[in-house]
């Protein structure tokens, strides 16, 4: 099921992601593998997001879908 944020800058995406990545690896061990995967239900939050990942460390291991309405 894909998320509605509907986030206004990339400062919230950013957190969102942080809170994501906190969740999944607490730790802060470096992966390498695609491990978790933000499906996303409109273009605003999938742009956000991707453009929040840029500039981040250690979040290769995180991936953002958009989901495709039919």
């Amino acid at each position: 099921m894909a998320i509605n944020k509907y986030f206004k800058n990339v400062e919230e995406a950013r957190d969102y992601i942080r809170q994501s990545a906190q969740a999944i690896n607490p730790s802060k061990v470096v992966l390498k593998k695609n491990v978790l995967n933000i499906l996303v239900g409109n273009k605003n939050d999938y742009d956000l997001l991707t453009q929040g990942l840029v500039g981040m460390k250690n979040v290769k291991w995180i991936g953002i879908l958009l989901e495709e309405v039919a």
